[in-house]
């Protein structure tokens, strides 16, 4: 794989790869670049292992953050960060504020 351009890769190539490995090596446990690292081969290698470690038979995903009740615990938990039964959490990327605005 080229380095620092995995950009120009399919990621279908990439996904392949990363499965051979998976698949061979039989880990208990991924860990993962940040979807927003800032060097781009990170990026793609996240969203590599998450493709090849998507729930299917025969690859049991503990907790997988698609599953109903994993769904419910993350609400739960951000929810008492909020002081209310449930919400949902997210990142501000980027705040843009008008001319005199203390907010």
């Amino acid at each position: 794989m080229p380095d620092n351009r995995l950009d120009t890769v399919p990621l279908l190539e990439v996904v392949k790869v990363v499965e051979e490995l998976v698949d061979g090596i039989k880990p208990e446990v991924i860990c993962t670049h940040h979807p927003g690292d800032l060097n781009i081969d990170h990026g793609v290698i996240n969203r590599a292992v998450l493709t090849v470690m998507r729930p299917m038979a025969g690859r049991p995903v503990r907790e997988h953050p698609g599953s109903a009740e994993a769904v419910r615990s993350v609400a739960r938990r951000w929810g008492s960060v909020v002081g209310c039964p449930a919400a949902e959490g997210f990142e501000s990327v980027r705040s843009i504020r008008s001319k005199g605005s203390s907010a």
